[in-house]
C-alpha cells in the first residue's frame, strides 16, 4: 500500500489501473472515497449524495464507517494522499492500496490490529469490508491485479 511513512510501502508501485477494470465493490469503494474527499478538500457537503449510494448498495448506515475510516486516515497520514477526482479515469496507486487494504480486512487479515500506525483506523476499516461483505460486495482477492506482492510494514 503506498500510504504515508512508515505504514506501508509496496515493494513495487503498480501500474495505474483504469477505473473501468474494477469489480463493482472496488468501483464503489472508490467513488465513495473520492466523493468523502472532495467534500472535505472543498469544505462543501456531498454527504447526502454519500448516504444516498450507501442506502441504494444496501448499507444504510455504512458512510458513517467510511467516515470514521477517511477521517482518522487523513488525520494520521505523514503526507498528502493521492486522491483523484470522483470521475477520474485512472486509479492512482494511494487508491490501489486502499482498495486492497480493505480486501484484505473483508477476508479477515489480521495484519492492521499488530501495526500500532494501523491501528487507528483498522476498526473503522473492518467494519466497513464487513458492511460490504453483508451486502455481498466482495472485494476482489488483490483488490487491483497488482499482482500478488504483499504490502509490508515498516
Amino acid at each position: 500500500m503506498n500510504f504515508p511513512d512508515p505504514v506501508f510501502q509496496e515493494k513495487s508501485v503498480p501500474a495505474e489501473a483504469s477505473v473501468r477494470a474494477l469489480a463493482m465493490a472496488e468501483m464503489f469503494a472508490l467513488w465513495a472515497i473520492r466523493l468523502w474527499v472532495s467534500a472535505y478538500r472543498s469544505g462543501g457537503s456531498l454527504l447526502p449524495q454519500l448516504r444516498q449510494g450507501f442506502v441504494l448498495a444496501g448499507m444504510p448506515r455504512a458512510w458513517l464507517e467510511l467516515d470514521e475510516f477517511m477521517t482518522r486516515l487523513l488525520g494520521s497520514v505523514t503526507r498528502p494522499l493521492d486522491i483523484r477526482a470522483v470521475a477520474g479515469k485512472l486509479v492512482s496507486p494511494d487508491e490501489s492500496g486502499m482498495l486492497r487494504w480493505l480486501a484484505g480486512l473483508q477476508q479477515g487479515d489480521l495484519l492492521p490490529a499488530y501495526c500500532p500506525h494501523l491501528r487507528a483506523i483498522a476498526a473503522p476499516g473492518r467494519r466497513l469490508a464487513q458492511s460490504f461483505a453483508a451486502a455481498k460486495l466482495h472485494f476482489q482477492s488483490g483488490g487491483i491485479d497488482a499482482g500478488n506482492e504483499r504490502p509490508s510494514v515498516h
